[in-house]
């Protein structure tokens, strides 16, 4: 009988949820007891018919729910959110398995093999941020990554066997001994609290978003690009050579400061030390790997002429590349741990890892090993495209008023009257005459405010770090052009000598209305636009501009906002590329992103993709190798779809419709959550967010901190 392949994967997904309920079921017992096991056991089945009862059934779970002590409360919940949990591992490991398919659209009805070039020039970015809805500990998360080896283990035993129909495979030792890793995993999982003592700091935060990186990214990298190599029947040398990166990532973890005092100077400094330390020791176990496995002579005549005709030519390479790793480490460490320094940080730019390993590639591309060059050497060069020195680059984010303040500051000093009452034109006209100023503006003799002196220590560590290091400055709630400017001159003024992108990052109502304009009047001034290069980013705020106005016109104002800025792009001939902020939420701009992606503006992915990954979505999205994998891929597939199939502009009757259906909302949304009394007490009483705001979720405070 012919078994579908949707089929076969709801067989083996039931028979995975039934397993792992079974396990937890056998530790609850064994940990809590019978009488507890067989309460949560009742509650189970009276729940599952609960929608379908009688109402004298229904009041049956109602008096076994009120039967309950305080005491047994805690396991009854605990046992019910853990088999929830167990079954979204489920659900994601067999949704992951799906890689031919992205959120029902097929792979293969997509005409690839046409569209080279613009696989060529994708351009994504994904940025990983520490937004505070990430509840589950780096702890839990290793279980459930364990657990999903242990169904992948499964799924092999239940394919080699072809009597999984009389589950013949689950009597076999293989099966035992995956069971009792399961075993030992959940009841790992049942004595671990779900919640941390304390609040994360930045740092670790940052060392969360790094774990991604080895125990996930690290494998999924290679298969993404694997893929790309499949659509377009090819593995192009001059990609390689070219160090295009036509995927990177970035991370706000450690350089996040907007409302987050914890985020300091030093914390950045030594995040970026954190980020070098790891991608070192990743490098050095793959470039160890291939020392391992490259043992032979045979080679072209640069190599030998390079190695002076070494017996194994690309051991002595990747020897001498492998100690360089080391002795950087070192020399990490020491500044990690704020030790004199005795060895060089040798390694300093990708050139000199990226070379090596592109010298041996070349090498056995032209020696006919071209099976041993497209393997792990493969992999290795496109991590290190993707990954660079720092695995992910950091953003630095702060919000615009903390920069006024330090203007206002400076000004105050030298007695040149009050920033803050200045027009928005006597504002620009005193940032582009200090901007062209060659004299220092930072006297030696200013005593700034504590909150300034951070702001400027800020800036000197970008000064210090290289482009490589730092991806943007993103500036929240950013109103005006002198916002822009403002950042700018702070830049020049504390040594940063990179044209670092300077982000503004439009959050309400009001400021995506504005957009347009602010970016065509700082098009406008030659002293800004002779800096980009011919390049703006401009980032988008979902959830402010949808609490702020709600979801509705917030969504409309997006899409409007978008287009404008297209527009005052093309006129200035600059591209414009868009730095989407959602969230996992809908009300963070959370939707499914194949759908959210092609439902942009047209045109307005052809100069690439960066959109934050926040929270609790990194774990759902690139929790594992496989899933970070379908996952990159299902970005790709709408990028490359909407750049070569774009939508409809749409008509103006549609527009018309879409105005009063915004402007509607937005009345609607500022009756009830601005105008109505007493909402604001029925908002606390209706949701736990006071006691959310209790939980040590992130680093960053329950509420935003605020200027005084």
């Amino acid at each position: 009988m012919f078994v579908s392949h949707s089929e076969q994967n709801n067989r083996l997904q039931k028979s995975s949820i039934k397993l792992l309920g079974s396990i937890l079921g056998n530790t609850i017992r064994q940990v809590e007891g019978d009488e507890v096991f067989e309460k949560i056991e009742l509650i189970r089945i009276l729940a599952k018919g609960y929608q379908w009862s009688a109402k004298d059934e229904q009041s049956e779970l109602l008096s076994a729910l009120g039967s309950l002590s305080d005491d047994e409360l805690v396991p009854v919940v605990r046992a019910f959110t853990h088999f929830l949990h167990l079954t979204n591992v489920v659900e994601r490991h067999y949704e992951a398995l799906h890689s031919d398919q992205i959120n029902g659209s097929e792979l293969a009805t997509f005409d690839y093999k046409g569209i080279s070039k613009a696989i060529d020039h994708i351009n994504i970015e994904l940025v990983l941020t520490a937004h505070p809805t990430q509840i589950t500990r780096r702890s839990i998360s290793y279980k459930y990554t364990e657990i999903e080896k242990c169904l992948t283990m499964i799924d092999r035993l239940r394919a080699e066997d072809t009597r999984f129909e009389d589950t013949a495979v689950e009597n076999t030792a293989a099966y035992s001994t995956v069971a009792d890793r399961l075993s030992e995993l959940i009841l790992q999982l049942w004595h671990t609290p779900e919640f941390r003592e304390k609040k994360p700091s930045p740092k670790d935060e940052a060392a969360w978003g790094l774990d991604v990186i080895e125990t996930s990214l690290w494998q999924a990298v290679p298969q993404f690009f694997r893929q790309l190599d499949t659509w377009t029947l090819r593995t192009d040398i001059a990609f390689l050579a070219s160090k295009v990166q036509p995927l990177s990532f970035v991370s706000w973890m450690g350089g996040d400061r907007d409302g987050n005092p914890f985020v300091t100077a030093s914390v950045t400094s030594q995040v970026l030390l954190m980020h070098k330390r790891k991608a070192i020791g990743l490098y050095t176990k793959d470039v160890q790997s291939l020392i391992d496995e490259l043992s032979f002579s045979r080679c072209n005549q640069y190599l030998a002429d390079l190695t002076q005709h070494a017996k194994e030519p690309y051991r002595h390479v990747l020897r001498d590349l492998r100690d360089l790793l080391k002795q950087s480490a070192l020399a990490i460490d020491e500044k990690i741990e704020e030790k004199k320094l005795e060895h060089d940080l040798v390694l300093n730019n990708i050139e000199q890892l990226h070379d090596p390993l592109l010298t041996c590639y070349q090498s056995l591309m032209d020696s006919g090993l071209q099976v041993v060059a497209q393997g792990k050497l493969l992999d290795t060069l496109r991590r290190v495209q993707c990954f660079g020195l720092y695995l992910m680059r950091l953003d630095i984010r702060q919000d615009s008023a903390r920069h006024s303040q330090v203007i206002h500051e400076l000004i105050n000093y030298y007695d040149l009257g009050d920033f803050n009452t200045w027009t928005e034109p006597e504002k620009q006209q005193f940032l582009l005459s200090e901007l062209k100023n060659k004299r220092p503006l930072i006297a030696n003799a200013w005593q700034p405010s504590s909150d300034s002196q951070e702001v400027i220590d800020t800036f000197k560590v970008i000064a210090d770090q290289s482009s490589a290091a730092i991806s943007a400055y993103v500036i929240s709630m950013a109103h005006l052009p002198s916002d822009v400017l403002a950042v700018k001159l702070l830049l020049k003024s504390c040594g940063v000598v990179d044209d670092i992108p300077i982000v503004p990052l439009f959050e309400t109502l009001d400021d995506l209305q504005a957009s347009a304009d602010v970016m065509d009047r700082l098009f406008q001034l030659p002293e800004y636009k002779s800096s980009l290069n011919g390049r703006q980013m401009v980032m988008i705020g979902y959830s402010d501009s949808a609490k702020d106005a709600g979801m509705m016109a917030a969504g409309w104002a997006q899409y409007q906002a978008q287009e404008k800025l297209l527009g005052v792009g093309e006129k200035h001939n600059v591209d414009i590329l868009l730095f989407h902020g959602r969230g996992g939420t809908v009300g963070r701009g959370g939707a499914p992103t194949h759908a959210a992606l092609l439902s942009q503006p047209p045109g307005s992915l052809l100069s690439g993709l960066r959109v934050t990954v926040q929270g609790e979505m990194i774990q759902a999205q690139l929790g594992s190798s496989t899933l970070a994998c379908k996952t990159l891929l299902n970005f790709s597939d709408a990028v490359l779809r909407a750049n070569t199939q774009p939508p409809p502009n749409p008509d103006d009757n549609w527009r018309e419709l879409m105005d009063k259906i915004a402007d509607s909302s937005y009345k609607h949304y500022c009756k009830v959550v601005k105008s109505s009394a007493g909402f604001s007490d029925y908002f606390y009483a209706a949701t736990p967010i006071r006691e959310l705001a209790t939980l040590p979720l992130g680093s960053r405070p329950a509420k935003r901190y605020s200027q005084g």
